[in-house]
């Protein structure tokens, strides 16, 4: 295989890997609540900021893997 094809496909695998793992856990920037909730509590919740931190990291992790896989089809764009 030659490397064009290489990074061609990589890039499509990031790509799809990113964006599923944007369709599950969701954007980074979505609104965060950091454990408040609409009923009137007397402490944050600890466990909604953990899944909060958890999917946010994700989220980023998502996006950066979609950046990445578009960076190298347009290295392979280029290169051919």
């Amino acid at each position: 295989m030659a490397s064009i094809q290489i990074f061609a496909v990589s890039g499509l695998v990031l790509n799809l890997a990113g964006f599923l793992i944007l369709f599950r856990y969701g954007m980074p920037y979505r609104v965060q609540t950091h454990g408040e909730s609409a009923l009137l509590l007397e402490q944050d919740d600890e466990e909604a900021i953990q899944v909060e931190r958890i999917y946010r990291r994700l989220g980023y992790i998502g996006f950066c893997l979609v950046i990445g896989g578009t960076g190298l089809q347009i290295v392979a764009v280029l290169m051919a």
